[in-house]
């Protein structure tokens, strides 16, 4: 009996070693089996890409761009710097054909009437189209103001970069661009001036005397020529009342003249010790001073400066003296 008890033991103890060495073995295969398995893994996933990802060749050093790339917009061009030695070559020449006329601006279709009472002549430039059409449809509307018959016109160049010299094909293909736009603008307001020099700040002068000279030669009657900027309003009935007491057979500049290039330091927007009327015409005090030079004014002979506007103001006088 004592020993089938001692046996059983035996058999209970084998069996839990045997249980226990057989868990040992185990857990030691476990921990064994990932660096066994792992490089066959990654050995596999090399060979064959999982499924799902694509796989992009590596560029060639003379491949084409990436798309990205391709659909990336280009930074605009950015202009050229003003040409001065074209500027330097071009400064002394005085005349300058004119592009686009309008003859018939002054005669109208009475001609007992005579010329009109105000001509207004606006400095603009050929991209500048929403402002003329605002003071077409605004102050500068044609007809009869307060009995008066007022005209109008815009003086324009040829726009910088437009090829005036055809020197490119670009530059031609620009010109005939806008000379296609302000022919058809012309055609149906009647009002552009167009001038073959580059409508710059330095040629401002140069429009001036080309104005004075067309004024001369296709408005010989006109009563009054009003000269302003198409980026202003002006009061154009104000300004009739201003010259109804005038005699237009007089020589007289109207304006603000600056004198010494000295800036006004008066507290008054104006300056008040040079108003010589209390009339407003653009909405403020203009001052205005009566000017007879002796002889008269001779822009075709004298030397100019080029900037900004050294004509300016009212033009009130004969035209027929220039």
């Amino acid at each position: 009996m004592r020993r089938r008890l001692r046996l059983r033991r035996e058999a209970s103890l084998t069996l839990l070693l045997g249980a226990a060495l057989g868990l040992l073995l185990y857990a030691q295969r476990d921990g064994a089996a990932p660096t066994t398995s792992a490089p066959r893994a990654q050995e596999g996933a090399a060979l064959q890409p999982t499924a799902g990802l694509r796989v992009f060749p590596a560029p060639d050093a003379g491949a084409a761009p990436p798309a990205y790339e391709e659909d990336t917009p280009q930074p605009p061009t950015p202009t050229g710097p003003f040409d001065f030695g074209r500027y330097l070559r071009a400064k002394d020449q005085r005349r300058f054909p004119l592009l686009i006329n309008q003859p018939q601006k002054c005669r109208g279709n009475d001609a007992s009437a005579g010329g009109p009472d105000l001509l207004i002549a606006v400095k603009s430039v050929a991209a500048d189209f929403e402002r003329r059409q605002a003071v077409r449809q605004t102050w500068g509307a044609e007809g009869r103001v307060q009995g008066a018959l007022v005209r109008r016109v815009f003086l324009l160049g040829v726009p910088r970069g437009a090829g005036t010299d055809g020197a490119d094909a670009e530059g031609a293909g620009t010109q005939t661009h806008w000379s296609a736009l302000l022919r058809a603008e012309s055609r149906a307001y009647a009002d552009i001036l167009l001038w073959a020099f580059d409508d710059t700040f330095f040629n401002l002068t140069l429009k001036e005397i080309h104005f004075l000279a067309w004024a001369s030669a296709y408005c010989p009657d006109v009563r009054f020529v009003f000269k302003g900027d198409a980026d202003v309003f002006v009061h154009v009935g104000n300004l009739l009342e201003f010259l109804a007491p005038r005699d237009p057979a007089q020589d007289l500049l109207a304006g603000d003249v600056i004198v010494q290039a000295r800036p006004i330091r008066s507290a008054s927007p104006v300056g008040t010790s040079r108003l010589r009327t209390d009339r407003g015409i653009s909405g403020s005090l203009t001052p205005w001073h009566n000017i007879q030079p002796e002889p008269h004014l001779r822009t075709s002979q004298q030397p100019f400066h080029t900037g900004p506007d050294k004509i300016q103001g009212f033009i009130l006088r004969s035209t027929s003296q220039w």
